[in-house]
Parts: structure tokens; sequence; C-alpha cells
């Protein structure tokens, strides 16, 4: 059985349940994610914060921190996670359910840490964009809007970060095949470290290919909407 070990940040005397709740939603979410990535839960060491800007001090991050409530640091043995308490007045009556987004996000790096990288000589800098983008589709911690956005203005003629490229192809898996389809595959993402060259051992298509069709249905859908909005003037 795998060992939930929780500590908080700074250290405090808390109300037995509120933690039990916390360790119990780790809990359930661990083995999810270990049968996601097809192997035994591993332990988890958890730190909940209660600053954010000390959170994200110990994550190294430097970056636009807007939204940024839990973290995980490529070769260590802990997830940070924002306490429940500074972002109940944010999130409301939907706590719970973004709180398990966070914990899914955090888990999800670790657990690719762990399984293909464990030692820092196996680490290629693909996977970090690899990692961070697959925590976000998987864990639901992505804008739908967004990306159907700029699936509505790819081109094939543009040349495309991999991090984009990575982040429309898990969102067009998730949406055509789902969470379980990505994970089916995910060896063989790990191992191309090229997502071009496995979205065509998968579809015998380049990504442009991939995309026209879910650009058409897209585009498909607003002219639609726009003519049910269009005024009548007759």
């Amino acid at each position: 059985m795998a060992l939930i070990k929780i500590e908080t940040k700074p250290k405090i005397r808390e109300e037995k349940s509120a933690t039990e709740k916390i360790y119990y939603m780790i809990k359930n979410r661990n083995k999810i994610i270990a049968e996601r990535f097809g192997i035994e839960e591993l332990d988890v060491n958890v730190i909940l914060h209660f600053s954010k800007s000390n959170m994200l001090l110990e994550l190294r991050n430097t970056e636009n921190t807007l939204g940024v409530y839990s973290g995980y640091l490529i070769d260590s043995n802990k997830i940070h996670l924002i306490h429940p308490h500074l972002v109940k007045n944010i999130f409301k009556e939907n706590l719970e359910s973004e709180y398990v987004k966070m914990i899914d996000y955090t888990l999800t790096k670790y657990y690719m840490n762990k399984k293909y990288f464990p030692t820092k000589e196996k680490f290629k800098y693909y996977y970090k964009y690899l990692t961070e983008e697959l925590a976000k589709i998987t864990s639901g911690i992505f804008q739908e809007s967004i990306l159907d956005f700029e699936i509505k203005n790819f081109s094939k003629e543009k040349r495309y970060s991999k991090e984009k490229e990575l982040s429309l192809v898990f969102y067009i898996m998730l949406k055509t095949s789902g969470i379980d389809f990505i994970f089916s595959h995910l060896d063989e993402i790990v191992k191309d470290a090229e997502i071009k060259k496995t979205v065509f051992t998968i579809y015998r298509k380049t990504i442009s290919e991939l995309v026209m069709p879910i650009q058409k249905e897209l585009k498909e859908k607003d002219r639609n909407l726009q003519q049910k909005f269009r005024p009548n003037y007759r």
C-alpha cells in the first residue's frame, strides 16, 4: 500500500478532519493516476502551502503565476499544493472539483518523472514540454475556448512551438478518443520525443491533416451559430 505523507508549510496544528479529507482525495487520485500509467501506486510526500508566494519560490517558478496553485519539481519526491483554505473564496462551490484538477496535475508530473526519467541522465529537455502539456490536458487544467480558437486559426504554413504542437495534439486526442487513448500511446510518445513522428505512427497523418477535420467542424459550428442569431428584417 502506497504511503501518503502530508506536511503543512508553515507547520501548524490543523483540524484532523480537514487533513483527512485532503488525504483521502490524494489517496484516491493516486490510485487512478497509477492505473493510467500502468504501474504500482507510488508513495507521495505532499507539501500543503499556506503561502502562494513561498510555494512558487520553492517551485522556482518565476514565470506568469496567475492561476498557479500546485506544482512538482523534476527529480524530487514531493508534490506541492496550495492549502484549500487559501482558494475556497476563489473556487467557491467548485473548490473540490478544482482541487482534484490540481492533484491530478501534480501527480501526473510526478508519475511521468518516476516512470520515464527517474534519473537526470534520462531526462531530455523535450520531456519538460511533454510533461507540462500532458498534465494540463489530462487534469483538465486548460482553456477549451483558447485551444478551439487556435485550431480554427491553424495554418499548415505556420511553424509552431513544441509546446503548441503537443497541446493541440493532446487536446484532439482527448476530444476524439479520451484520456485512456492518450495513455495507451504514452510509451510511443515518450520514446519518439517528437510528436509529429508519433502522430504519423498512430494516425498515418501529419499534424495539419489531424487538425483540419476538427478545424472544419468548429468553423461549421460557428457559421451555424451566426445563422441562428442573424437578425431577420423581413
